[in-house]
């Protein structure tokens, strides 16, 4: 059974994740692509959430195979959930500052 304590367990071990990988590597999402520099913060996003999604139904099939590599399912799926945080954050940090404009 999913118990509210069980998604907020689930969503306070992604917060600490994305909190520990934005102190590793920086605001990288933010960041325009090294290879595509003109490419937009959520276009950027979706072309990540599309390299999840592939790897997530290869890990599907792979599952019924003998898979050599150690990244599990869970792990692709707190990577999706993730990068949708990431967007919603940005999203409405770009609201906020298109806010702060109309105040202007």
């Amino acid at each position: 059974m999913i118990t509210p304590e069980k998604i907020q367990k689930q969503c306070d071990l992604l917060a600490d994740l994305l909190k520990r990988k934005n102190a590793d590597y920086g605001d990288s999402f933010s960041e325009a692509p090294y290879l595509l520099p003109k490419l937009s913060t959520a276009s950027s996003a979706y072309v990540r959430l599309s390299d999840k999604f592939h790897r997530l139904r290869t890990l599907l099939n792979l599952e019924k195979q003998n898979r050599q590599t150690v990244e599990t399912i869970e792990d692709t799926l707190r990577d999706v959930a993730g990068y949708c945080v990431l967007l919603l954050a940005n999203v409405a940090a770009e609201e906020g500052a298109e806010e702060g404009a109309r105040e202007e």
